[in-house]
């Protein structure tokens, strides 16, 4: 099985370890793959996979970087990177902070409590924060942020911007 995607091992653990370690090499998956982690505790690393990612944590760091695909991430009380992802990216990290750069899709993020940062969105960005700082630049297509209590400073925006902020300051260049 060196360098190909197993199938989902599902809940069989000596499958799942396989399935794990492959994924840890960066070995890719052919098209139509469908990458999907579920851990609770740990650190998750994700790098070279392509296919329909869903990722849930619950307290360790997850990163993701060189992948495709299309991407769901749920983690809490830890951060979120994901760099260099080729397609949508969907982020909600309830209190941990979220780093995205490098990506060629749509992204949205929900977050609470920690920083929001970004770099170089090649589609529309959504960002719904509260109390948290939203930092970032070169959005290729709207971009729409909502926080409260916070800073936000954004800049390089190509088309739409709209932000909403309870209180504190904003700042943003086109």
């Amino acid at each position: 099985m060196h360098g190909t995607c197993p199938p989902d091992p599902g809940r069989h653990p000596l499958r799942r370890l396989e399935f794990l370690i492959l994924r840890q090499a960066g070995h890719p998956c052919p098209d139509g793959a469908r990458p999907r982690r579920q851990e609770q505790l740990r650190d998750v690393s994700v790098r070279g996979v392509s296919g329909k990612h869903d990722i849930r944590n619950e307290s360790g760091k997850v990163r993701i970087e060189n992948c495709g695909g299309d991407l769901r991430l749920r983690t809490s009380f830890a951060s979120a990177e994901v760099t260099d992802f080729k397609g949508p990216v969907d982020v909600n990290n309830s209190s941990g902070e979220v780093d995205l750069k490098n990506i060629s899709g749509r992204a949205e993020v929900r977050n609470s409590f920690k920083t929001v940062t970004f770099n170089r969105i090649g589609g529309p960005l959504t960002v719904t924060s509260e109390s948290s700082d939203v930092l970032g630049s070169d959005v290729a297509g709207d971009c729409h942020i909502t926080s409260s209590f916070k800073t936000i400073d954004v800049r390089g925006v190509q088309g739409r911007l709209a932000s909403w902020v309870k209180a504190l300051k904003s700042s943003w260049t086109t």
